[in-house]
């Protein structure tokens, strides 16, 4: 069965959700709540123990991507505009503020009480 992000015929993409990448993002981006991404690019440097410890590195916007109502194209055109900033940076040796984000896996109820499992974070520290 196909997954969603293979539409795109991207390895790069698909590499990126299959590794965990995508999974990191989400867990810096909406629940580490003391590390401000606005207007920031997530580069993942490394992320261990089923992604109890991630470091990332941010990075200012270059490219603002123009957005459409197709959710899974938007999230492709994200990654590319972050991949090919982050590279701009680091070509210009350019370095951001580095984190390391410390989280559990928890499991939670939805608004229906149906339950799944969520990323907690229980700690982040900034690395410079």
């Amino acid at each position: 069965m196909e997954k969603w992000y293979e539409r795109f015929n991207d390895a790069g993409f698909t590499l990126y959700n299959e590794s965990g990448e995508a999974t990191c993002v989400y867990i810096v981006r909406d629940k580490a709540n003391n590390v401000n991404t606005t207007d920031k690019w997530i580069d993942v440097i490394s992320h261990a123990n089923g992604f109890e410890q991630i470091i990332v590195e941010l990075f200012p916007r270059i490219t603002h991507p123009k957005y459409t109502n197709d959710t899974e194209y938007n999230r492709y055109i994200c990654w590319h505009a972050a991949h090919d900033d982050i590279a701009a940076h680091r070509g210009l040796k350019h370095h951001g503020k580095k984190y390391a984000v410390h989280c559990k896996r928890v499991q939670v109820k939805d608004d229906s009480g149906k339950s799944h499992y969520d990323y907690k974070v229980t700690g982040v520290s900034k690395i410079r």
